[in-house]
């Protein structure tokens, strides 16, 4: 156990894992399944994992620096092995609809740039697909594109 948990500390040093990822590493390495459980009950009891905490700053990087829908940072946290419910806290905590609206219209002004010589109906259709390839939801890309009507 005692080499297991070294690697995990390792690891830990550069960057938050999830549990999820931390199990997926340590199997990679051959560790075996004692190993691992022990390895993660250690981790978790000195509080070096902590899927909450880790989905929390990961949503709220992804908020600042790259804005995605909620529906597209669920998926996301769900791939890193965020359970549903943990997902669906956080995630409804940190983003409200005006705050999943500010973000895509963030998004849209960065992609407007890219549209310039386009006819507005063209750049209708692409902004509605950028928009929902970005995660967003139907609700907020509607009105997105009803201002942009107006």
């Amino acid at each position: 156990m005692k080499d297991a948990l070294d690697y995990a500390f390792r690891l830990l040093e550069r960057r938050d894992y999830t549990v999820k990822q931390i199990r997926d590493k340590l199997r990679f390495r051959k560790y075996s399944q004692d190993e691992i459980k022990k390895t993660i009950s250690r981790l978790l009891e000195l509080g070096y994992l902590d899927d909450e905490k880790y989905a929390r700053r990961w949503a709220i990087n992804t908020q600042k620096y790259r804005p995605r829908g909620k529906l597209l940072m669920s998926l996301t946290l769900a791939r890193k092995g965020i359970p549903k419910d943990l997902r669906g806290k956080v995630l409804d905590e940190l983003i409200d609809e005006k705050e999943e609206l500010k973000m895509a219209q963030s998004c849209v002004t960065k992609k407007m740039r890219s549209l310039g010589g386009l006819s507005k109906k063209k750049k209708y259709e692409k902004l509605g697909r950028f928009l929902e390839s970005r995660g967003f939801n139907y609700a907020i890309i509607a009105k997105i594109l009803e201002e942009m009507i107006k």
